[in-house]
């Protein structure tokens, strides 16, 4: 039996209809559900990404505002937005949003690598730094935040401390072409000729048509 009033069985509704990508029936009983239930979180949700999958991204933009205005905290809606905005590489409105995020949720790994990205792209190489080390003092295992911050490292000139944090990334991800090529550049620089030699030849392991690698052996010799 199905309650015509009923809030909660049009938004299931229009999520199933979402993943069948029935678009239209989607958005139908979306609109349906925020009829019933105007404050309904869930529903305003799945509104904005139907809206993304019928590539309506200023009307997805509207929405997710929006839903803001309704519920100041949802962490969801602020993602949306940041990445929406990312697209638009409008930076200023990410880091807003990405600010909003943190005070929501200070312990978010993927925001904290992500906020690391962004003010790289700021070019504020310190505060990048600094959100790539919280991310990893939260969680050592991150591999991709660890790898970003290796390669901040590499990229300013902090030879040693790039080192360490690709030998810590290599633990785990040993035949990692670029982390073990990047390594041994910093290897190269810092003077350590034979551990540059050991990971470029382990490039070679993997691919023996690695030109970069056969470039630096060379150099080596």
């Amino acid at each position: 039996f199905f309650d015509p009033h009923y809030a909660e069985a049009h938004n299931n509704l229009a999520g199933l209809f979402y993943k069948n990508n029935q678009l239209k029936m989607a958005y139908q009983h979306c609109q349906q559900a925020i009829k019933l239930k105007p404050n309904y979180l869930e529903a305003h949700i799945n509104l904005g990404l139907i809206f993304l999958a019928q590539h309506k991204k200023e009307a997805a933009i509207l929405q997710f505002k929006q839903l803001l205005k309704l519920h100041p905290h949802s962490i969801q809606a602020h993602w949306q937005l940041a990445a929406l905005y990312w697209e638009e590489e409008n930076l200023e409105n990410v880091h807003y949003h990405y600010q909003k995020i943190l005070a929501l949720d200070p312990y978010s790994v993927e925001l904290l690598n992500n906020f690391a990205a962004l003010m790289l792209k700021k070019e504020n190489v310190a505060a990048a730094i600094h959100y790539f080390k919280r991310a990893l003092a939260l969680d050592p295992q991150h591999k991709i935040a660890r790898n970003n911050l290796a390669a901040t490292l590499l990229q300013n000139n902090q030879f040693e401390d790039a080192i360490w944090h690709y030998s810590l990334y290599l633990t785990r991800e040993p035949f990692d072409k670029e982390a073990l090529f990047n390594r041994a550049h910093a290897l190269m620089l810092t003077g350590q000729l034979n551990k540059a030699l050991d990971d470029l030849k382990k490039i070679l392991t993997c691919d023996n048509k690695h030109i970069d690698a056969h470039s630096n052996l060379a150099a080596i010799y």
